[in-house]
Protein backbone atom coordinates (compact mmCIF):
# COMPACT_ATOMS: atom_id res chain seq x y z
CA UNK A 1 0.00 0.00 0.00
CA UNK A 2 1.32 3.43 -1.00
CA UNK A 3 2.30 5.68 1.93
CA UNK A 4 -1.56 8.03 3.03
CA UNK A 5 -1.44 10.45 5.39
CA UNK A 6 -3.81 12.72 6.53
CA UNK A 7 -3.21 16.37 6.31
CA UNK A 8 -4.99 19.28 8.20
CA UNK A 9 -5.43 22.50 7.19
CA UNK A 10 -5.18 24.86 9.83
CA UNK A 11 -6.41 28.01 9.38
CA UNK A 12 -3.51 30.86 10.18
CA UNK A 13 -5.27 34.19 10.05
CA UNK A 14 -7.29 33.76 13.21
CA UNK A 15 -5.81 35.22 15.83
CA UNK A 16 -7.78 33.94 18.57
CA UNK A 17 -6.45 30.40 17.28
CA UNK A 18 -3.91 29.77 19.69
CA UNK A 19 -1.65 26.33 20.07
CA UNK A 20 -4.12 24.59 22.66
CA UNK A 21 -7.36 25.36 20.06
CA UNK A 22 -5.47 24.47 17.07
CA UNK A 23 -4.41 21.14 18.51
CA UNK A 24 -8.36 20.71 19.59
CA UNK A 25 -9.50 21.12 16.50
CA UNK A 26 -7.00 19.21 14.55
CA UNK A 27 -8.66 16.57 16.63
CA UNK A 28 -12.18 17.59 15.60
CA UNK A 29 -11.02 17.43 12.18
CA UNK A 30 -9.12 13.73 12.11
CA UNK A 31 -11.86 12.55 14.36
CA UNK A 32 -14.54 13.67 11.29
CA UNK A 33 -12.22 12.34 8.53
CA UNK A 34 -12.83 8.78 9.84
CA UNK A 35 -16.09 9.72 10.97
CA UNK A 36 -17.21 10.96 7.49
CA UNK A 37 -14.87 8.01 5.54
CA UNK A 38 -17.91 5.58 5.25
CA UNK A 39 -17.64 5.04 1.67
CA UNK A 40 -16.45 1.31 1.29
CA UNK A 41 -12.98 2.01 -0.05
CA UNK A 42 -11.94 5.00 2.26
CA UNK A 43 -13.05 3.27 4.95
CA UNK A 44 -10.68 0.47 3.91
CA UNK A 45 -7.71 2.43 3.38
CA UNK A 46 -8.61 4.22 7.01
CA UNK A 47 -8.65 1.07 8.29
CA UNK A 48 -4.68 0.00 6.85
CA UNK A 49 -3.72 3.71 7.62
CA UNK A 50 -4.32 3.28 11.17
CA UNK A 51 -2.24 0.04 11.50
CA UNK A 52 -4.20 -1.16 14.30
CA UNK A 53 -2.53 1.89 16.36
CA UNK A 54 -5.93 3.71 15.55
CA UNK A 55 -4.03 6.58 14.22
CA UNK A 56 -1.67 6.96 11.23
CA UNK A 57 0.34 9.90 9.85
CA UNK A 58 -0.97 13.21 10.55
CA UNK A 59 0.70 16.42 9.17
CA UNK A 60 -0.90 19.70 10.28
CA UNK A 61 -0.19 22.49 7.48
CA UNK A 62 -0.91 26.27 7.77
CA UNK A 63 -3.58 27.88 5.47
CA UNK A 64 -3.73 31.61 5.14
CA UNK A 65 -7.55 31.90 4.98
CA UNK A 66 -10.94 29.68 4.82
CA UNK A 67 -11.06 30.84 1.13
CA UNK A 68 -8.07 29.01 0.58
CA UNK A 69 -8.71 25.96 2.72
CA UNK A 70 -11.89 25.54 1.21
CA UNK A 71 -10.13 26.03 -2.25
CA UNK A 72 -7.89 23.01 -1.33
CA UNK A 73 -10.59 20.81 0.31
CA UNK A 74 -12.79 21.73 -2.54
CA UNK A 75 -10.13 20.61 -5.49
CA UNK A 76 -9.25 17.52 -3.66
CA UNK A 77 -12.88 16.69 -3.41
CA UNK A 78 -13.46 16.84 -7.11
CA UNK A 79 -10.29 15.09 -7.60
CA UNK A 80 -11.57 11.47 -5.48
CA UNK A 81 -10.20 12.28 -2.00
CA UNK A 82 -11.33 12.01 0.90
CA UNK A 83 -11.84 15.33 2.28
CA UNK A 84 -13.67 18.24 4.10
CA UNK A 85 -14.18 21.46 6.41
CA UNK A 86 -14.55 21.05 10.05
CA UNK A 87 -17.29 23.25 11.39
CA UNK A 88 -16.76 23.95 14.79
CA UNK A 89 -20.38 25.37 15.83
CA UNK A 90 -19.68 26.65 18.88
CA UNK A 91 -15.71 28.27 18.76
CA UNK A 92 -15.16 30.17 21.90
CA UNK A 93 -13.97 33.80 20.90
CA UNK A 94 -12.49 35.68 24.46
CA UNK A 95 -13.62 39.20 24.52
CA UNK A 96 -12.80 40.50 27.79
CA UNK A 97 -14.66 38.97 30.76
CA UNK A 98 -17.16 37.43 27.96
CA UNK A 99 -16.52 34.73 26.15
CA UNK A 100 -19.46 34.31 22.59
CA UNK A 101 -19.68 31.10 21.21
CA UNK A 102 -19.46 31.81 17.27
CA UNK A 103 -19.77 29.22 14.49
CA UNK A 104 -16.48 28.99 12.66
CA UNK A 105 -14.86 26.87 9.76
CA UNK A 106 -12.13 26.09 11.43
CA UNK A 107 -9.97 23.94 9.40
CA UNK A 108 -9.78 21.17 6.68
CA UNK A 109 -8.58 17.68 5.78
CA UNK A 110 -6.88 15.54 2.66
CA UNK A 111 -6.89 12.12 2.86
CA UNK A 112 -4.69 10.19 0.16
CA UNK A 113 -1.86 8.95 -1.07
CA UNK A 114 1.13 11.40 0.22
CA UNK A 115 2.69 11.85 -3.58
CA UNK A 116 -0.97 12.52 -5.53
CA UNK A 117 -1.68 15.09 -2.60
CA UNK A 118 1.20 16.84 -3.15
CA UNK A 119 -0.43 19.54 -5.70
CA UNK A 120 -3.06 20.46 -3.54
CA UNK A 121 -0.55 20.78 -0.13
CA UNK A 122 2.83 20.54 -1.46
CA UNK A 123 3.02 24.44 -1.52
CA UNK A 124 1.45 24.77 2.28
CA UNK A 125 4.11 24.87 5.36
CA UNK A 126 3.85 23.08 8.33
CA UNK A 127 2.27 24.74 11.03
CA UNK A 128 4.51 26.75 13.70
Amino acid sequence: MEDWDLYILMRSDLASLNPGKACAQATHAANQCVAEGTEPQTAHTLEGWSAGRGFGTCIVLSVGSADSMRAIVGAASAAGYHAGVTHDPEYPLRDGAFTHLIPLDTCGYVFGPRDALTPFVGHLSLMP
